[in-house]
């Protein structure tokens, strides 16, 4: 089941409430890739983006482990003072890997929250890939099974650095990859912009 936020008149009114949500999530205990798309999605950027919870692993037999309820309510805290909608599916994984997974679904509208969470749980890999922001031709290539190989990619180009390279975050197509990343160093000059802590963790 897909659980939506609730309606809420949330605004953001002032740079303080931006900068407290911010501060929050350059502390969060998510991964850095994650941080970084809410704060695309916030700019404009990006359409939407997904943010991944994680619970600790339980052995078999043992009690079920469930997400982080700081962690949660501190995201929700985070996407309600930027004015961000989100949606929500939980589930476990079974067999030898057994731990609570938690999709968040964010967007800045409530139709396209629920169009990727849709998409995600039906696997369309093509809505996917353009509800991400994804360029077509790699979204293309991806599909075809026609990508470059990740090690044959430079560190850097003329264009894009290997600093920009770090906020690459899909597959790219043989012919246009070059094209690709051409948005690449707006990415991470946006989020260098409004946090620079988490921008500098996205390097690492």
């Amino acid at each position: 089941m897909i659980r939506t936020s609730p309606a809420k008149l949330v605004t953001v009114t002032s740079n303080q409430t931006i900068s407290e949500a911010i501060a929050t999530l350059e502390i969060l205990d998510i991964l850095a890739i994650d941080k970084a798309g809410i704060l695309l999605v916030f700019a404009g950027l990006k359409p939407t983006a997904l943010v991944v919870l994680e619970s600790d692993i339980w052995a078999n037999g043992e009690t079920e482990k469930q997400i982080d309820q700081k962690v949660w309510l501190n995201l929700q805290f985070i996407l309600d003072r930027l004015a961000i909608k989100y949606a929500t599916h939980t589930n476990s994984m079974g067999a030898q890997k057994r731990m609570r997974i938690m999709n968040v679904y964010i967007a800045k509208e409530t139709t396209l929250v629920r169009e990727v969470a849709l998409a995600h749980r039906h696997g369309d890999e093509r809505l996917l890939g353009e509800l991400f922001g994804y360029p077509p031709t790699s979204v293309q290539a991806f599909l075809d099974d026609d990508c470059i190989d990740p090690l044959e990619l430079p560190e850097s180009t003329t264009a894009v650095t290997s600093e920009d390279m770090k906020f690459l975050n899909h597959r790219l197509s043989k012919k246009n990859w070059e094209n690709e990343i051409s948005y690449l160093p707006t990415y991470a000059a946006q989020v260098r912009q409004l946090s620079p802590a988490i921008y500098a963790r996205r390097l690492l």
